[in-house]
């Protein structure tokens, strides 16, 4: 279980251990509200409980902390185009002596480990942003959090009955924003006939609506879930392109909350 703000909940997770698992898995950074874990912490916990520690660390190269040599982590695993490596590569990370039962037999490749020719393009592109990465990496995350706080402090400031959902010192590239009794699906269609691409805390299948599970995780009750919005910042966000989002993000939560008779509930 997780506390409201996306934080793993100690008690809960000592319970957990009790029960002898043999591998934990863990992100560490989420995907949806930016909520960083304290890795260290519960993969020394894991450890002292006799299991193996993984964590999908995708979220958070380029943006936090992953020494992993030096942390109590097994097993990684994280995907190449989130640090803008080429779509279709990624990584799994296993310390000396962690045990790794091939899913792919047939070849020697890898020390065994994976069958199959390897994709050179795909590994070389990698490897080169893992190099801009280890550059630029430390410096890009500041920018983006800067950017970040500014958007946060502002929609807040701007828009009545709006939250932002997930830790204050959370990721620095994540933001999830919900408004009040406001549906989320029409602010991201106009957000996107501007050229914004963003994403909403639930999604319609097979005309069903589906809220996050995430969301529903940090407790998020529906009326909020509902109008909930994720944004995304990279590297190469500008200044002028988070204005941008703010007064259109501003402008469409106002509009959809007009059509919907927001303000005579």
């Amino acid at each position: 279980a997780v506390d409201p703000t996306g934080t793993v909940d100690i008690d809960d997770y000592t319970e957990l251990l009790k029960k002898g698992p043999a591998l934990v898995s863990i992100m560490s950074v989420n995907n949806e509200i930016g909520s960083v874990q304290d890795i260290d912490m519960l993969g020394g916990m894991a450890q002292e409980a006799g299991a193996k520690f993984h964590s999908d660390i995708t979220q958070g190269v380029g943006k936090c902390r992953l020494d992993l040599v030096a942390r109590p982590v097994d097993y990684a695993t994280l995907s190449g185009h989130k640090f803008h490596a080429p779509k279709g590569i990624g990584v799994l990370w296993a310390r000396d002596c962690s045990p790794l039962k091939p899913f792919m037999v047939g070849g020697t490749h890898e020390n065994y480990r994976r069958a199959g020719t390897h994709n050179v393009p795909l590994i070389v592109g990698m490897g080169q942003a893992a190099k801009l990465i280890l550059r630029d990496g430390e410096a890009e995350a500041k920018r983006m959090r800067r950017m970040r706080d500014d958007i946060i402090a502002r929609v807040l400031a701007e828009v009545p009955d709006s939250r932002v959902n997930g830790q204050g010192n959370g990721a620095p590239h994540i933001i999830s924003l919900s408004f009040l009794r406001t549906e989320g699906e029409p602010i991201i269609i106009n957000l996107d006939a501007l050229g914004i691409c963003c994403t909403a805390g639930a999604a319609c299948s097979s005309g069903k609506h589906v809220s996050s599970p995430v969301l529903t995780a940090i407790g998020l009750p529906e009326e909020w879930l509902r109008g909930t919005v994720r944004v995304s910042l990279s590297r190469f966000t500008t200044e002028e392109e988070c204005d941008l989002l703010v007064d259109s993000l501003v402008n469409s939560v106002r509009s959809v909350r007009n059509i919907s008779g927001y303000a005579n509930v």
